[in-house]
């Protein structure tokens, strides 16, 4: 299987490769901290950092959010493949849906085979799966998490 997402999930301070990011398997080792990233931006990253980097999105999505993230909530879009959420000035998830050169401090890119994901972070904590069934990404724990 392939990967075809990667994906950085804030809310649950979990890394999410979708078929890049079993609740029975609880016993993986979760994902340090410092590999919660995807091209370079990391969780609670300043949304100033990632316009240092990225520049100005080539889209921005507003919207009211909840108190958690003081009431604003946006989505920078740049291309068609890669999205940086903010709330609260803050990175709060990160995400990519094609092999455009993003990918983990660790190598985990969009399009590498599942069998070199294991081999990185061992076996996710939950499978994800489509509505026909088919494997769309993997959660793993990260170090804060649980």
């Amino acid at each position: 299987m392939k990967i075809t997402r990667a994906f950085l999930p804030s809310a649950v301070l979990a890394f999410l490769l979708l078929t890049l990011l079993s609740v029975s398997m609880c016993s993986a080792s979760p994902v340090p901290m410092s590999e919660i990233s995807i091209g370079g931006i990391s969780y609670h990253a300043s949304a100033d950092y990632v316009k240092s980097i990225y520049g100005e999105p080539d889209k921005l999505t507003t919207s009211d959010g909840s108190a958690i993230y003081a009431g604003v909530f946006q989505t920078y879009i740049y291309g068609n493949t890669f999205k940086v959420e903010i709330g609260g000035n803050q990175v709060i998830h990160v995400s990519t849906t094609a092999n455009n050169g993003l990918g983990t401090p660790a190598g985990v890119t969009v399009g590498m085979d599942k069998k070199i994901l294991e081999s990185l972070y061992g076996l996710p904590k939950n499978v994800i799966r489509d509505k026909n069934h088919n494997t769309i990404g993997y959660y793993y724990r990260s170090e804060q998490s649980d």
